[in-house]
């Protein structure tokens, strides 16, 4: 999903919420190590600053985005969005006899090494995502024919009215990497079950992720999403692109559907990748790729 630019006009921060503006470069926590210093970027450190943030927000028609891991987010200037991170907000992880409740803002390897030490299993799926809970939900993050939303059972949400709302599973619209909602994942209750071999299965899947995808190196995982029919890397690949460089970025000798940062690419290169991914994809074989990350320009 991709958000265009639509001008520039410098809007002013309120005194309350310019403490709360991060000056970092948005490449100190991206994945892909891109990104520079944001108009309107916020860590907020609990939830009546974040519904503060939300309604400056809102009110100066900025689009709301909560960050957390910057796993799937390739950012340019972002001149029309409030970039919100979680990390800095409350953390909750309680475990029941067959669910586990946590907040957004904890990454997802942390809570299933958690729930594998209570003996409790049904998110070994997600093993080796760099994502936290909140992002894992929003783009219904899955492998191996799993999704999150087969395990989501309630999630809790500010909306961008900064009311906090709690949704059952069955009030919510999945599609392929994505969850229809919008606001901010404050928490969810995830359904687990009682398994004594749950670190044996989060390292077959870590194995598998070592295996196929340059987990090393600067990405944002998949780029593209799969068509019906087809892999996108094996698209890409079959498209003659596995391996290719555009300047500093490249598409990963081991797995065509990550595109890598090889030290010092910047915003444009990165894009200019995806177009040049695109078209060749489109040219051999009439398929246009659906990006899986998003972009902000």
């Amino acid at each position: 999903m991709c958000r265009k630019t639509i001008g520039a006009k410098v809007i002013a921060i309120p005194v309350e919420l310019k403490k709360l503006k991060v000056e970092d470069e948005f490449s100190k926590f991206s994945h892909i190590r891109i990104g520079s210093t944001l108009p309107y970027f916020f860590a907020p450190q609990n939830y009546n600053q974040l519904r503060n943030i939300i309604l400056w927000a809102t009110k100066n028609n900025l689009e709301v985005l909560p960050i957390g891991g910057c796993s799937n987010i390739l950012m340019g200037k972002a001149h029309n969005t409030a970039v919100i991170s979680d990390q800095n907000l409350p953390r909750k992880l309680e475990f029941r006899t067959d669910s586990a409740i946590c907040s957004g803002n904890l990454n997802i390897n942390y809570i299933l090494m958690q729930a594998a030490k209570q003996n409790l299993s049904g998110l070994e799926f997600l093993a080796g995502i760099p994502a936290n809970l909140g992002g894992v939900i929003k783009m219904n993050a899955g492998a191996y024919n799993q999704n999150i939303s087969n395990i989501l059972q309630k999630i809790t949400v500010m909306n961008l009215a900064g009311k906090i709302v709690e949704y059952d599973v069955s009030e919510l619209e999945f599609d392929y990497r994505n969850c229809k909602i919008e606001g901010f994942i404050l928490a969810a209750s995830l359904k687990l079950s009682a398994h004594t071999d749950s670190y044996k299965k989060i390292k077959k899947y870590l194995q598998k992720r070592k295996a196929s995808q340059p987990l090393k190196s600067n990405n944002l995982g998949c780029f593209f999403k799969n068509p019906t029919f087809a892999s996108a890397g094996q698209l890409i690949d079959k498209a003659g692109l596995k391996g290719f460089s555009y300047k500093n970025m490249q598409v990963s000798k081991l797995h065509a559907n990550f595109l890598i940062n090889k030290g010092s690419a910047n915003f444009q290169q990165a894009t200019q990748l995806i177009k040049m991914v695109k078209q060749k994809v489109k040219e051999k074989f009439s398929v246009n790729l659906e990006l899986e990350v998003k972009v902000i320009e």
